[in-house]
């Protein structure tokens, strides 16, 4: 099969079924707090649900947010940003973990070799997971502030909400300023 059939997916396995249901019985909701990656060994191969692991995880990272997909609200984009200083493999299989250490969902990715600078060339990814849920409201996910990043697509819309206002401020100096003047040349002609 050529890469060019294959077909990229992410799915819930059955123990993270099991911890869903168990927590919404309990009236709470799922806790998703990790992404792990891994190369599985070279051998691109089709996840399962019963899976317990990645065939050989190499790296955990913080989820970093959890959005409804912008063209379709059923399904949920996890996200987690592998830094510079990670890689040296190819990221072929990625995996959902829960805070009680469960592989909720198991993921084929297509794939990518990360590189370190000591192999020429160093970058930083964006690792996006795309879930199908019928219903987002029995996961969340918990986040460290502490690893935190801001998409470039957050900074660019603050930084264009802060233009916006600066240049409103500016306007409106202007327009106070305007005003002072057109006051003192009335009181210098003694018009008041």
């Amino acid at each position: 099969m050529s890469l060019n059939d294959e077909q990229w997916y992410t799915e819930v396995t059955s123990r993270g079924l099991a911890a869903e249901v168990l927590a919404k019985a309990q009236g709470n909701a799922y806790n998703v707090t990790h992404i792990a990656i891994g190369d599985s060994n070279g051998e691109s191969y089709n996840p399962t649900p019963e899976q317990l692991a990645l065939k050989n995880e190499l790296h955990r990272l913080p989820i970093q947010s959890l959005t409804p997909h912008a063209n379709n609200p059923t399904w949920l984009v996890f996200e987690a940003y592998v830094p510079e200083d990670i890689g040296g493999f190819t990221i072929n299989e990625a995996a959902l973990i829960g805070e009680d250490g469960t592989l909720y969902a198991i993921a084929k990715l297509p794939p990518s070799y990360k590189p370190l600078l000591e192999n020429g060339a160093a970058k930083g990814v964006w690792l996006r997971l795309i879930l199908q849920q019928t219903s987002h409201k029995n996961i969340t996910v918990l986040i460290d502030p502490s690893v935190v990043l801001a998409t470039r697509e957050y900074v660019d819309e603050a930084i264009d909400r802060l233009f916006a206002l600066q240049i409103a401020a500016a306007a409106e100096r202007v327009t106070i300023q305007h005003r002072q003047i057109q006051f003192n040349e009335r009181l210098l002609r003694g018009g008041l």
